[in-house]
């Protein structure tokens, strides 16, 4: 920034303190740029609309702009309207609050969670036993178990829940057939999980980072973990234990519970995650095209031939 230009900020907020409560002094400073009428410039720099929203970003661009042309070494300042009411405008508009409750209902419905439960096979690789997706109010949207495609060398029932009646019964679904249920919901949702890159791995597909959400690295859940005592600990049933005061995974777990703890513990810390992410809401909300087939042709095609 010029020093022309910081001269001008600091005469403009000189002024503005010796304006009264209701605005009725105006600055009377007045500036001569090139061959530009007097009159112009001050149409162009009024920093108060009709409706009292301040506009003060476009008559400093317009200051600055202005710059460039200078010619003499005259202060030049338009007519600036009513500085008293354009401070308080400003000082409500910084520290005014979003209303994250209302932006969480309008915006609840474009967020899923997911859960993975694995057994382990012959070849000491995780293969998928069951996958659960639930809504943002914790209904359940897809629970299914998968059958497996090697033989299985450790089922883990204390940490997966699974056993061989799971996943060898005729209701199980292939690993393609499985793929498609989850694809049909998650397609054009942000997917939220704990650890969820495993869960996407034993999957077997890809889901565009911008509709991902791993709670594992949610800053505000670190935070809240770290004023516990408990730093470094990211484990979901110590973070829905503390956090959420809700005891899970109590004998052995459960992909429903799982994702469902999940998505409270993401509920608890959206005003901060919107707070990050506004891009994304405001895309969600205007242009949901944008998520449109087009747009991602090829994305997350389920492969029948895997294995």
């Amino acid at each position: 920034m010029s020093k022309f230009t910081l001269n001008i900020g600091k005469h403009i907020w000189k002024n503005m303190k010796q304006t009264d409560s209701k605005g009725s002094a105006f600055v009377q400073s007045f500036v001569r740029i090139n061959c530009y009428d007097i009159m112009s410039i001050r149409q162009k720099s009024r920093c108060i609309s009709k409706d009292k929203t301040l506009q003060t970003k476009s008559a400093l661009n317009f200051f600055r702009n202005s710059t460039a042309t200078k010619t003499s070494d005259d202060t030049n300042i338009s007519s600036f309207a009513n500085f008293s009411q354009a401070k308080t405008c400003l000082k409500k508009e910084d520290t005014s609050k979003l209303n994250y409750d209302e932006i969480w209902e309008k915006f609840k419905s474009h967020f899923v969670a997911l859960d993975c439960e694995m057994v382990e096979n012959v070849y000491g690789m995780n293969q998928l036993a069951r996958c659960s997706v639930v809504d943002s109010e914790g209904d359940v949207l897809l629970d299914v178990y998968v059958q497996p495609q090697h033989a299985v060398a450790d089922y883990r029932h204390k940490y997966s829940g699974i056993k061989p009646e799971h996943i060898y019964s005729p209701t199980a679904l292939h690993l393609s057939s499985a793929k498609k249920e989850v694809l049909s919901i998650v397609k054009g949702k942000i997917v939220v999980g704990h650890s969820i890159a495993n869960d996407f791995k034993v999957l077997n597909f890809y889901q565009p980072q911008a509709l991902v959400v791993d709670i594992q690295q949610l800053k505000e859940l670190k935070l809240l973990m770290t004023r516990a005592g408990l730093r470094n600990k990211s484990n979901l049933k110590i973070m829905s234990k503390v956090i959420l005061k809700r005891n899970i995974q109590v004998g052995c777990h459960c992909s429903v519970e799982d994702a469902s703890a999940t998505m409270q513990l993401f509920k608890r810390c959206f005003p901060s995650w919107a707070e990050t992410y506004k891009h994304i809401i405001k895309a969600r909300l205007e242009n949901s095209s944008y998520f449109d087939d087009k747009y991602w042709k090829g994305v997350n095609e389920p492969d029948d031939n895997t294995t």
